[in-house]
């Protein structure tokens, strides 16, 4: 019998995760596509988030064997390079007090006051993907533009 290596991790395994608990909410399949997973690409850190509030939001029930492996498959298959990575390095290196200056006000004024440029910046979404985003937010937080003073902005 062979050795496996107490940190390992099986990306298969992973896969098959997902096309059974993550179904439950999120439609389609690995292999053809699941909505609000699929059109999106992030760090292992970023994975790790999702999978978090996934768990905490929604009640996804995963073993911390599962949660390694369904985060490796994300990874693996919808990760980022490295020149992607390169701008935000800072933030995975734990330097969270980087001065950051931007050039949209609404970016300032809604993201900002919660999320570094690194945060917003280690992820691709299609723009519907983002629209979705701003609209669980606007759903979650309630009061998010009312704080922002962003009355009339759409």
């Amino acid at each position: 019998s062979s050795t496996v290596s107490l940190f390992a991790v099986d990306a298969k395994t992973g896969s098959e995760i997902i096309n059974t608990k993550c179904v439950a909410c999120h439609t389609g399949s690995i292999e053809k596509g699941l909505s609000s997973i699929s059109d999106l690409r992030k760090t292992p850190e970023g994975w790790l988030l999702s999978v978090k509030r996934m768990q905490n939001i929604h009640g996804l029930q995963l073993t911390k064997s599962e949660e390694a492996d369904v985060i490796k498959y994300l990874s693996d298959n919808q990760g980022l390079t490295q020149d992607e990575i390169k701008p935000f390095k800072y933030i995975l290196e734990k330097e969270p007090s980087k001065h950051e200056i931007n050039e949209s006000e609404l970016l300032t004024q809604m993201c900002n006051r919660c999320h570094s440029n690194a945060r917003i910046g280690l992820e691709r979404r299609t723009k519907d993907e983002w629209e979705t985003l701003i609209h669980f937010h606007i759903g979650q937080f309630s009061n998010i533009e009312a704080n922002a003073m962003a009355k009339d902005r759409y």
